[in-house]
């Protein structure tokens, strides 16, 4: 009887441990479309949910995708994410995407949600860009900005008569809309400063003219100017930090 009771407490104790980790899983994206780390090398970005479907791609360590949901099969769970470099989606086995935006980041989950936002809007990588921004309006420019072996690095310059970004080698490192319909996630040019603190809570500074964001420790900005009617004029994401 004892043995008995050993040995039911014991796999009660193990479904407690799985419950733990499959609600740690879950709790680390806790909204869709959210911004995912790769945390491997040449990991498979697979057509459907499961280990025999078709590579569409590869991610490797650090890059990003964004993630848009989640799904179990066969007792694993997989997040569907965005091909970085190619239309459409591809799925990705969940032991190897973290939140990009974790626990140690200091903004509220308003700002949060608008930088991931922000992202999927304006091409996570240069060639997604490409693929969402085209016409005889739109012009990329490619410069190599280092020659230094340890410190390499091109960057990527895409510009409209209403927005630009700048992206160095695979990431989206800058972002402006100077006028025109193009958001930052919901806010958008005309809007009020009331709206802007409703979204991402309180700017690091506010005055008559300008609205400004600092996150990341200070290497990350959100700007939002303001015109003399004290609504959004022009609206700027920069990333500050070395490279």
């Amino acid at each position: 009887m004892i043995k008995k009771l050993k040995i039911a407490l014991i796999l009660i104790f193990i479904l407690i441990l799985c419950f733990a980790a499959h609600a740690k899983e879950i709790a680390g994206f806790k909204t869709f479309p959210a911004m995912g780390s790769c945390t491997g090398n040449s990991v498979r970005i697979r057509e459907q949910p499961n280990l025999n479907s078709e590579i569409l791609a590869r991610l490797n360590e650090f890059d990003k995708a964004i993630v848009l949901g989640s799904r179990v099969m066969g007792g694993k769970r997989w997040y569907e994410v965005e091909l970085p470099r190619g239309e459409g989606t591809g799925w990705v086995a969940a032991e190897y995407l973290i939140p990009f935006y974790d626990d140690e980041f200091d903004g509220s989950e308003g700002l949060m949600n608008l930088l991931t936002r922000i992202n999927q809007d304006f091409g996570i990588t240069p060639d997604k860009a490409r693929l969402l921004f085209t016409g005889d309006n739109v012009k990329f420019t490619v410069v190599n900005k280092s020659k230094d072996q340890d410190k390499n690095y091109t960057v990527t310059v895409m510009t409209h008569e209403n927005y630009t970004a700048q992206y160095i080698n695979d990431d989206l490192n800058g972002a402006a809309v100077l006028k025109g319909r193009m958001k930052f996630g919901d806010i958008k040019i005309g809007d009020e400063p009331e709206k802007i603190i409703k979204i991402l809570g309180k700017p690091t500074s506010q005055s008559k003219d300008n609205l400004t964001y600092l996150f990341d420790e200070g290497y990350s900005r959100l700007e939002f100017s303001l015109d003399d009617k004290g609504r959004v004029d022009t609206m700027m994401f920069a990333f500050t930090g070395e490279i």
